[in-house]
């Protein structure tokens, strides 16, 4: 039941609890005037207090929540953001983008900026050296959103010897072409490495395909 606070119907007031003891409602405010409301459920002479907030300002994210990026190098998405009021949008609001937590580092193209005629406002993020999670806060007013991503340690393939050599039709080239695997500027062992002529006259490889 509501004990303070704007009101609101429940999907259902009286539930029972499942095989794990869980019992739940969904709620929906009514409309009106915002505010913190409460709601108590009660069993017997037990009770567990929940504290909800109805707002007129929201801030929604609409891309680039969940991405990887390898490090020092550039997410795919922006993280883009709609704010709204009375659920219409809103423009020339300023939002902050900011590195909340996490162990990895990053730099944000434009941590203010302003919101668009359609409400909507983006920023670009760099990854750094360090990998690990990553959260990046949008805030609006009171209110903010998380964006969840990770960065994770860049993988490159490195000609180690055999380029630029020179052999006739039918012979092989006199030193094997070899690579080396790295992570995060490290060698990597057990990575499955695959040959193939990408251009010019082909040939033939004693293994296609060999782990480091």
């Amino acid at each position: 039941a509501v004990e303070s606070g704007p009101t609101g119907t429940f999907s259902s007031e009286t539930v029972t609890t499942d095989g794990n003891g869980l019992a739940q409602a969904s709620f929906t405010a009514a409309a009106g005037p915002a505010g913190q409301t409460t709601v108590r459920a009660t069993w017997g002479s037990s009770s567990a207090l929940f504290t909800l907030n109805v707002v007129n300002e929201q801030i929604l994210i609409l891309s680039g929540d969940g991405q990887s990026a390898p490090t020092d190098s550039s997410f795919a998405l922006p993280l883009r953001v709609k704010v709204l009021r009375d659920g219409a949008v809103v423009s020339g609001e300023a939002v902050n983008f900011a590195v909340r937590s996490g162990g990895a580092l990053a730099t944000l193209s434009t941590p203010i900026t302003t919101s668009a005629s359609d409400g909507v406002v983006s920023t670009a993020v760099q990854a750094g050296s360090t990998s690990g999670a990553l959260v990046v806060r949008a805030s609006w007013g009171t209110q903010w959103v998380d964006f969840n991503l990770n960065v994770s340690k860049a993988k490159a393939l490195v000609v180690v010897s055999g380029n630029s050599q020179s052999t006739l039709p039918g012979t092989p080239f006199s030193a094997p072409l070899r690579v080396q695997a790295l992570e995060g500027g490290q060698p990597l062992t057990d990575a499955l490495v695959s040959f193939a002529v990408a251009s010019g006259p082909a040939g033939d490889f004693a293994l296609s395909s060999t782990k480091t």
